[in-house]
């Protein structure tokens, strides 16, 4: 009995640490029981000693997780150990095309990066209402960064609209962080400070608006990204028409309202704090 209970294994963390270090703490309280009545005269009651195991086990616990909020009862514990830690948790994302007219006419800009081996680029897709293709591109940018490749592509589309002479923008990323910069919500990394300035002054100036997506939403500018890694020169496209096949399929999914799901493997809030 004792060997399967050490060999217990189980997918839940909380269950899989207490089987192992539970015995030891038994073996523990009642050596200090044993001592105590041998050396001190001084009997401890089974309720002390079952006691002490659990405030011992509660101790351990809290250094071992310390996120988790267990409760220091036995029944808090034991339905800790028979929860399912990790839950898979799927969500259904899709592509969601910018407002109808009337004027101002607004238009939506895709943007992402992308970093192979210190070598980064980036994509983007704008699109109207009726979900066409005003402009696509795919550039290399050279030696840098993921959040630069982001950043930088971002920005090159943002130019491009302006130069072109079109007013209202809605831009979408899959960085939160650059979401979050250009927004002036978190702190600019330095390394990127020159260009999230830049893109702060064209978006401010002109009135648009920067949004974060999940990167399910954003899959054809991530292809667009990845593809830049085999250009050596700036590729801008006009059409669906140009786009090349892979990105075709993935434009026309976004086009058909077609949904992507985003599985994450979810923890439950009552036991898990959430990180700070």
């Amino acid at each position: 009995m004792l060997l399967n209970w050490w060999n217990y294994k189980s997918h839940n963390i909380f269950a899989t640490y207490i089987t192992k270090i539970l015995p030891l703490i038994i073996v523990w309280e009642l050596w200090k029981a044993r001592c105590s009545r041998k050396f001190e005269n001084l009997r401890v009651s089974f309720y002390r000693t079952k006691t002490n195991v659990l405030n011992t086990l509660v101790q351990v616990l809290k250094m071992k997780f310390r996120r988790a909020n267990l409760g220091e009862e036995w029944s808090a514990i034991c339905n800790a150990c028979e929860a399912n830690i990790e839950q898979r948790v799927s969500r259904a994302i899709k592509w969601n095309k910018p407002p109808p007219p009337p004027p101002p006419h607004i238009v939506k800009l895709n943007s992402d990066g992308s970093c192979l081996r210190g070598i980064s680029g980036g994509g983007g897709v704008v699109r109207d209402n009726e979900r066409r293709i005003i402009c696509a591109y795919s550039i290399p940018l050279g030696p840098g960064t993921s959040n630069m490749a982001e950043a930088a592509s971002m920005l090159f589309g943002i130019k491009w609209y302006v130069n072109n002479g079109h007013s209202v923008i809605i831009g979408e990323t899959d960085s939160l962080l650059i979401t979050k910069c250009v927004r002036r919500e978190w702190k600019v990394p330095w390394r990127i400070l020159h260009i999230i300035n830049e893109i702060q002054e064209l978006v401010e100036k002109n009135g648009f608006e920067i949004k974060h997506c999940f990167r399910e939403a954003n899959r054809p500018t991530d292809k667009l990204a990845s593809m830049s890694h085999n250009f050596e020169s700036i590729h801008v496209l006009y059409s669906h028409t140009e786009l090349p096949n892979q990105v075709k399929g993935l434009v026309n999914m976004d086009k058909w309202d077609i949904h992507s799901f985003r599985i994450k493997m979810d923890k439950p809030s009552h036991i898990i704090y959430d990180p700070p």
